[in-house]
């Protein structure tokens, strides 16, 4: 066992009481054990409050830092944004001076082009009133083509009729040439008739007359 114990003040200061002078005080048992419990709240109280005074301190040292290390950071960012912005500003005038000259050259260029154009333009002017005058005539061709298409209607029409009047000549001509293929057929059909009985007959006559007088009569021999 230790031979002191640690006693808390109500200041928060650890004070060390020697054990033996404990004993030769004359306490019992229960009050060292009594000692001891307050002994050791006082000392948990003691570490809480210093904990908090310490986590207090370091927060502000904290702060502090940081309020030390935004003030270093705003100025260095300031420094390098304006160092930034002067180099910027330098690009910038080099690249408007530039652009301007080549918005120049362009310009130059663009007035030479324009210049084209217009000769351009002039002739196409002089195209679109020789194309008017041509688009007058057409439109007095068709007023006479349209004339011309009327009086070709009223022929046609009348053409119309005429072929209508042929075609139901040619129906009547076609029917009676039907009628006379078909005469004509039967012409042929009495034809082949007539024929086919000649050949009969002229095959009767020849074996008539190839036959025996006696076999071809044995009537008249008798």
């Amino acid at each position: 066992m230790s031979l002191a114990l640690r006693i808390v003040d109500s200041r928060g200061i650890l004070l060390l009481c020697p054990r033996k002078y404990l004993e030769v005080s004359g306490m019992t048992n229960e009050e060292l054990a009594a000692i001891r419990t307050i002994m050791r709240e006082e000392t948990n109280a003691s570490e809480q409050r210093m904990r908090a005074l310490t986590r207090e301190e370091v927060n502000a040292a904290v702060y502090a830092s940081e309020q030390r290390m935004r003030a270093l950071m705003h100025e260095e960012i300031n420094a390098a944004v304006y160092a930034s912005e002067q180099r910027l500003g330098t690009l910038v005038r080099e690249d408007v001076n530039a652009s301007e000259q080549r918005l120049g050259e362009r310009l130059d260029k663009f007035d030479q082009r324009l210049g084209r154009v217009d000769e351009r333009l002039g002739k196409l002017e002089a195209t679109i009133a020789s194309i008017g005058e041509r688009l007058h005539r057409v439109e007095v061709l068709q007023t006479q083509m349209a004339s011309s298409l009327a009086q070709m209607g009223s022929v046609l029409n009348e053409v119309t009729i005429k072929v209508n009047e042929l075609l139901m000549s040619f129906i009547a001509l076609d029917q009676k040439v039907e009628g006379i293929k078909r005469d004509i057929q039967k012409l042929i059909y009495r034809l082949d008739t007539a024929d086919e009985a000649i050949s009969g007959l002229s095959s009767r006559l020849k074996m008539h007359r190839d036959t025996p007088i006696n076999e071809a009569h044995p009537h008249s021999a008798a």
